[in-house]
């Protein structure tokens, strides 16, 4: 990375030549940020009181390197962005960026103490992958916020892109499904029964009236299943 002496804009210095850079700036603060967080915290799949015992042990913003590829495609204008820095998380090749929102990264730019974070891998590593003409290739920083929590002994990471909300993360605290098994294997054996005695029933129809029947099978099904509701019950206001 050098910065320009006359306009003051960073230029990336790369072995097969130079490019801009660019910078998109925070549209999502702090406290934004943690109600994303707690939105996600509250998904279906994590624990039911992950948002309520997660303790947060880290929650800084930071700048991400990628690489922004323009290029003509069939005729049309493409863009690729790709990550200029190795990552864990999956997804973060992908990253979009909003329309309009990158700024050039010269002197005038106010980081505001935010950190950036140094590219590892060189631009011409994606040069002979990319489809179509170049018509302008550049080094972009999108803002993030790094957020990292333990719960029952383990620590997890979220990142939050502070520019569209979208999130990453390392893993989660899931949901306990014990109780849906225990339901399965009991409705099964429920329904079984039910099916037996229904059977059984039908085999000494002839010595019955029908009503008979009809009042004992109801019986039967109203004893057997209704436990399994109050079981499911309990189940749900203790794990869900």
């Amino acid at each position: 990375m050098a910065r320009c002496a006359y306009c003051g804009l960073q230029v990336l210095i790369d072995k097969r030549g130079a490019a801009f850079s660019y910078i998109v700036p925070y549209l999502i603060d702090r406290a934004q940020a943690e109600g994303i967080f707690n939105r996600w915290a509250d998904g279906p799949r994590k624990a039911k009181d992950l948002r309520a015992k997660a303790k947060m042990t880290y929650f800084e913003p930071f700048y991400f390197p990628v690489y922004l590829f323009r290029r003509i495609v069939d005729g049309r204008e493409e863009l690729y962005f790709k990550v200029a820095k190795t990552t864990i998380f999956p997804g973060f090749g992908q990253i979009q960026i909003p329309a309009g929102e990158l700024k050039f990264f010269d002197a005038k730019f106010d980081l505001g103490g935010v950190a950036t974070i140094k590219p590892d891998v060189e631009m011409s590593t994606y040069f002979d992958w990319l489809p179509g003409t170049p018509v302008e290739q550049a080094l972009v920083y999108i803002p993030f916020w790094k957020l990292e929590f333990g719960y029952k002994d383990k620590t997890y990471t979220v990142i939050i892109n502070g520019s569209t909300g979208e999130t990453w993360d390392s893993g989660y605290p899931e949901r306990y499904t014990n109780a849906y098994i225990i339901l399965t294997v009991i409705a099964y054996f429920i329904f079984y029964i039910i099916g037996t005695i229904s059977t059984f029933i039908m085999t000494i129809a002839s010595s019955l009236n029908y009503w008979y029947i009809g009042a004992m099978i109801i019986l039967a099904i109203v004893a057997l299943v209704l436990p399994v509701f109050v079981l499911g019950a309990v189940l749900i206001a203790r794990w869900f």
